[in-house]
């Protein structure tokens, strides 16, 4: 049986020390998710139990206006006045004087500690709850800019905890959950090993779901369900040689641990403790020398705790085939202007029913068409000719949502001259008027005579192809009128207009 995906959605809450590359203090936060848009984050830890009170969530986006990632944002204000920012993370004042740090595990938080406990701690608990799981997280504090006052920007430290990728596949029938940490890439030298750091990790199940304030180190039922299971060496490998090429095979920096769900298993979560390693490294590679092995550190190579994340997904009940899109992006055929059209997209897999939107504001369809809920695409277009790029996400009742990025292309549909060719007749002394009417092309239109000559007292305008005035001369005139659109194209016919 093929392995389908049940991801239902990922929570993680973690603590996390003010240690930044000039022991700046902090000022704020961001946890940047790549993969995923800002509407798949269903709840921020924060608010009233943060300095930084509820976080800001933006897209950021590609040169074509494609969503890549949604960055969570918590960030102090500031006071022009005093020149200060209003909140402030300070570095862990026992880390300064050379003592080691360290936490219960999730406790940096009003209420997990008090006030004046919170302010000196040095510490802060940041949280997502997502509907699926990130292809990246990446972790940065924010100090402030001296280049430009008032405004923060990224720490070049590396943040301490990891951040966790989640998968849960459904294998014959079990459930198969496994959860990923990714080792940061060494920063400075890539022909070297990374940074390396000790990781504990703990696995609990549940068979109730999970919501974000239960991941917290002081909630019983996960702590009386929480079994330590192994210590882990945490240590990117070399991605260049040594002339800074890159390796033609990159190496796959994460430590993965995968297990088989209990079939009563509503909740998986994984509790990983951080701590620098203090011992030993190869002085040409970087690469950590241990006193044992890497999965049993001894207690002079375990140093201060950096921080503590504690991640969950949540399975759904019934095992289900992947939410997919199946409509291929370019939709075919071609619409044109002036012309109606429809379009059916179309999914499979998830929980129906099915919910389709349009995903990003700035992308729109085509003047004319719509999307409704279906997924059906229909209207007449009034748009230019040209190619239209827009997002659609597709959700099913689970709340599992895809999206993908849908291109129609218009054209412009065939110019042409619907006016007959034998004029209705004109009258000497009377006012008289005829419009050469075209259907297709792109408007604006312009209206000539290239051949011949209207009768005397009628003129051709050439914005709106009214033939109009008043005639003064008997007789039968022939001529050959030509229309041209915005785009160059053209259409010509001959005509005979009969003047009593």
């Amino acid at each position: 049986m093929a392995s389908t995906e049940i991801v239902f959605g990922s929570l993680s809450n973690f603590d996390v020390f003010c240690i930044t590359q000039n022991t700046e203090e902090c000022h704020g936060f961001e946890i940047e998710l790549e993969g995923i848009h800002c509407e798949d984050i269903t709840r921020t830890f924060g608010g009233a139990y943060s300095r930084y009170g509820v976080p800001n969530t933006s897209p950021v986006t590609d040169n074509q206006g494609n969503v890549t990632s949604c960055i969570v944002e918590y960030s102090s204000s500031y006071d022009s006045d005093s020149g200060t920012f209003s909140a402030t993370t300070i570095v862990p004042p026992q880390l300064l004087n050379g003592g080691r740090i360290g936490t219960n595990g999730h406790q940096c938080y009003l209420g997990g500690m008090n006030a004046a406990s919170y302010d000196s701690s040095g510490c802060e608990h940041f949280g997502v709850s997502l509907r699926k799981s990130p292809t990246k997280t990446s972790y940065y504090w924010l100090v402030a800019d001296p280049q430009n006052q008032g405004h923060l920007k990224r720490d070049q430290a590396v943040v301490g905890v990891g951040s966790v990728n989640w998968s849960a596949l459904n294998n014959g029938g079990n459930v198969v959950v496994r959860a990923e940490v990714e080792a940061p890439e060494p920063v400075f030298q890539c022909a070297k090993w990374g940074e390396a750091k000790w990781v504990k990790v703990n696995v609990t199940e549940l068979e109730i779901e999970t919501e974000l304030d239960d991941l917290l180190s002081d909630n019983q039922v996960i702590v009386e369900a929480e079994s330590e299971i192994e210590w882990k060496m945490l240590q990117a490998r070399p991605t260049c040689d040594e002339n800074g090429q890159p390796l033609v095979q990159q190496p796959e920096n994460v430590f993965a641990v995968e297990a088989v769900a209990g079939d009563s298993s509503k909740t998986v979560i994984r509790r990983y403790e951080f701590f620098e390693y203090t011992g030993e490294y190869d002085a040409e590679s970087n690469e950590v020398v241990v006193l044992v092995d890497e999965d049993s550190p001894q207690d002079s190579e375990i140093g201060n705790y950096l921080g503590s994340q504690m991640a969950a997904i949540n399975l759904r009940d019934n095992l289900v085939d992947p939410l997919t899109i199946t409509t291929a992006a370019s939709l075919e055929p071609f619409a044109s202007s002036g012309k109606a059209c429809s379009y059916s997209l179309e999914g499979s897999g998830g929980t129906a029913p099915y919910t389709w939107t349009l995903l990003n504001v700035n992308q729109n369809l085509p003047d004319g068409l719509t999307l409704d809920a279906d997924g059906t695409i229909q209207g007449t277009v009034t748009a230019q000719p040209g190619i239209y790029e827009f997002e659609v996400q597709l959700t099913d009742s689970a709340n599992a949502s895809q999206s993908r990025l849908f291109r129609v292309t218009v054209q412009a549909s065939i110019l042409k001259i619907t006016t007959k060719k034998k004029l209705p007749k004109a009258l000497v002394g009377k006012p008289y008027i005829q419009e050469i009417k075209v259907t297709g092309g792109t408007a604006p239109f312009t209206f000539s005579v290239i051949q011949g000559r209207l009768p005397s007292g009628l003129t051709l305008d050439a914005a709106t192809g009214m033939i109009q005035g008043t005639a003064t001369t008997k007789g039968k005139r022939k001529f050959k009128a030509m229309v041209k659109d915005s785009g160059g194209k053209t259409v010509k016919r001959p005509f005979i207009l009969l003047v009593k």
